[in-house]
């Protein structure tokens, strides 16, 4: 007799789960302590950067390959002004991937510019032949993602963008470390962007860095960053334009030089629960996430699709896994031109493996939150849940 689903009262398959724990510890806490309280050698913040600010953007620069790394608050903050620093034609337009965090398509919007929608590859990444269908004389600039840490398809989307010399913004926030053919992501197109969000790979808290080897670009973006001050400490008052204040603190920049020793550590626990993921769900009725040849991902989440006959059951399986106790999440539930800031009646965006991708996706965490031996049981809710979504009875 199959068991009763814990979302219509049976008994869940996960009774217990660890509690949270931070990504942040004990040697981060120490760090700080060290510089800040006990040799009192730092200021909390400095719009240029303190000795720690910019000992974080050194390391991470040559960790990346860039000549040049560039903190910021966030992310997003980092898609934008490397938007800004490119000066890029009024109205003109950016192409961006269907699915991704929104913060990918809003950062144009805080740009003011026009977003243009590309559809999705089988790894979840921009597909190059949609973008060669898409771009045009209005286009200024491409942001491309490497979704769930894997790499994009660089060499097929460079070949399309060199031909009308635009230029690429890679968001790199969830590929810290990932590499394509030998060189590192962020480090390919001509501006990388990362985030150190909680959930990143490494982290600030809360914080970004945008990375680049163009010296034009670094010194407009430490011009944007800190209010339009073309980076003159002995003239703090002396600004070029406008700018913006997305200056990371001193504290998030020394948690980040000890997370940025980890990250190796960090990539290499995601990357044995991502392949442990990837054996124990290979019997089940779903399709799993490939690795392409010359690639090495980040590993940053596990993503699945469900069976096609079930795509319009996506959520209801979503909260019965939960009830089950699985952590999961849904990265990400539709294409992001449905968000109310881009879907308008006059546009129509032809991304159809976007919207089929979006609404069959679950994905997993790989963090070292999860625990390798909750996996099997993982497995056995996630087969509990769609065996009963696939029953022939079922209605």
């Amino acid at each position: 007799m199959k068991s009763k689903l814990a979302i219509f009262g049976g008994r869940p398959l996960i009774k217990f789960l660890p509690p949270y724990k931070s990504p942040i510890g004990r040697d981060e806490f120490n760090e700080v302590f060290n510089r800040m309280v006990r040799k009192n050698s730092e200021v909390p913040s400095n719009p240029f950067g303190s000795s720690s600010i910019k000992e974080f953007e050194i390391k991470f620069a040559k960790y990346i390959g860039s000549k040049y790394a560039i903190t910021t608050t966030s992310g997003t903050t980092a898609l934008h002004l490397a938007l800004e620093s490119l000066n890029l034609p009024k109205n003109s337009e950016v192409l961006v991937p269907a699915m991704s965090f929104i913060a990918t398509a809003n950062a144009v919007l805080h740009a003011r510019l026009k977003v243009k929608f590309v559809d999705i590859d089988k790894n979840f990444c921009l597909d190059p032949k949609d973008l060669k269908i898409k771009i045009n004389k209005k286009v200024s600039a491409v942001i491309l993602v490497h979704l769930y840490g894997h790499p994009a398809n660089m060499d097929e989307i460079l070949l399309v963008t060199k031909q009308m010399n635009i230029p690429v913004i890679e968001d790199a926030c969830q590929s810290h470390g990932a590499e394509y053919h030998g060189k590192k992501t962020g480090n390919i197109g001509d501006i990388g962007c990362f985030s150190f969000f909680t959930s990143k790979n490494m982290t600030t808290g809360e914080g970004g860095m945008i990375v680049t080897s163009n010296k034009k670009i670094y010194l407009s973006l430490l011009s944007l960053r800190s209010h339009g001050n073309p980076n003159n400490e002995n003239l703090p008052y002396i600004y070029n334009g406008m700018g913006y204040n997305y200056s990371m603190t001193t504290m998030q920049g020394i948690i980040g030089i000890v997370q940025l020793n980890k990250l190796r550590m960090l990539n290499e626990y995601r990357k044995q629960m991502f392949e442990l993921y990837l054996s124990s769900f290979s019997g089940l009725p779903i399709i799993l996430p490939t690795v392409e040849q010359n690639i090495k991902s980040a590993y940053h989440l596990f993503p699945i699709l469900i069976p096609e006959k079930l795509i319009n059951k996506r959520d209801e399986i979503v909260d019965a896994l939960r009830a089950e106790g699985v952590p999961l999440s849904v990265a990400y539930p539709a294409p992001m031109y449905m968000a109310p800031q881009f879907f308008k009646k006059n546009n129509f965006w032809s991304c159809p493996n976007a919207e089929n991708v979006s609404s069959r996706i679950i994905t997993f965490f790989t963090d070292n939150n999860i625990k390798k031996n909750i996996v099997p049981k993982i497995k056995n809710a996630l087969d509990k849940v769609l065996n009963y979504y696939l029953n022939e009875d079922f209605k």
